[in-house]
């Protein structure tokens, strides 16, 4: 159970740390560079630890998985934009929301192209209505005059339900044309490592190191998610090992999604309507029916 809780905590953390950048006027560009650095380093320590013959290394490197693992790096960085974006926009709440949501992407693209066994489409249409749900009201649900407009705001919260719906389908896949030899903190670290490469790249190109300088609140907020990132990935197999699958990733969406919006209306004076709070209720039983089968 402390596997479960600690996964829950940095899942948790990850998503509002995008709420206090903002706050707290740090450079979400720059956090988000030190955040793939950091998660680098983390996957260097697990593959020194999980690699038992160089042949390993030297059998993934060049090989197809090894650049789709790359290109993914692309994804996450667009991901991070997305969801700070969606985050300023939209709020914690709606956000994490959204991306626990897109667990319905790899679940329809896995029965698609790996045969694994048909989806609950009642669990998936939920998940399309629940969407809508919160995201079309008028007013908002941050607290600042930044709220996106009720179109503009299912927009957003569409696009942030695609790309981590793809980014999670093509990790899965990935690691499904590896072989078993193969650990999967490889994989991840050429994810990390091309993400960090793919947002040195942004941050050269918006000229980010000019307009600003490395202070200790990038490095503080970008470590911090970086832990809350990697810790994630760890405390869920380690979780998994313990719980069936079919019990933790219902518990562990749900609670997420539970503490941030907590979250979001404690700490970050978000006022959900009736219609997003029965969106919610509805994306949470979604989310449950979809692990479960």
């Amino acid at each position: 159970m402390i596997y479960f809780l600690i996964a829950v905590a940095c899942a948790s953390l990850f998503s509002i740390m995008f709420k206090l950048c903002r706050l707290k006027d740090v450079n979400i560009s720059q956090a988000m560079l030190v955040n793939y650095a950091v998660g680098a380093i983390f996957c260097v320590c697990q593959v020194a630890a999980a690699i038992k013959s160089p042949s390993d290394i030297s059998g993934f490197a060049g090989s197809l998985p090894f650049f789709l693992a790359a290109f993914l790096g692309i994804l996450y960085v667009t991901g991070f934009i997305v969801r700070d974006f969606s985050t300023q926009k939209c709020g914690v709440a709606l956000t994490t929301v959204s991306a626990r949501s897109a667990l319905a992407v790899p679940v329809i693209l896995s029965w698609l192209f790996l045969g694994d066994k048909a989806p609950y489409w009642l669990a998936v249409i939920m998940v399309l209505v629940s969407l809508i749900m919160i995201a079309w009201p008028q007013g908002g649900f941050a607290a600042d005059s930044k709220t996106a407009r009720p179109l503009e705001r299912l927009t957003i919260l569409a696009e942030l339900f695609i790309i981590y719906g793809i980014c999670d389908f093509s990790l899965k896949f990935v690691q499904h044309l590896v072989s078993a030899s193969v650990p999967a903190a490889l994989v991840t670290l050429v994810v990390f490592v091309s993400a960090f490469l793919i947002s040195l790249v942004y941050c050269l190109v918006k000229g980010v190191f000019r307009m600003h300088s490395f202070s200790w609140r990038e490095l503080l907020a970008g470590s911090l998610i970086g832990i809350a990132n990697s810790g994630c990935t760890v405390m869920v197999l380690r979780a998994l090992g313990q719980m069936p699958a079919t019990v933790f990733y219902p518990l562990y969406n749900v609670s997420v999604v539970l503490v941030c919006t907590l979250a979001g209306i404690l700490f970050f004076k978000e006022r959900p309507s009736g219609l997003q709070i029965a969106g919610m209720v509805l994306a949470l039983a979604a989310i449950s029916l979809l692990a479960l089968k």
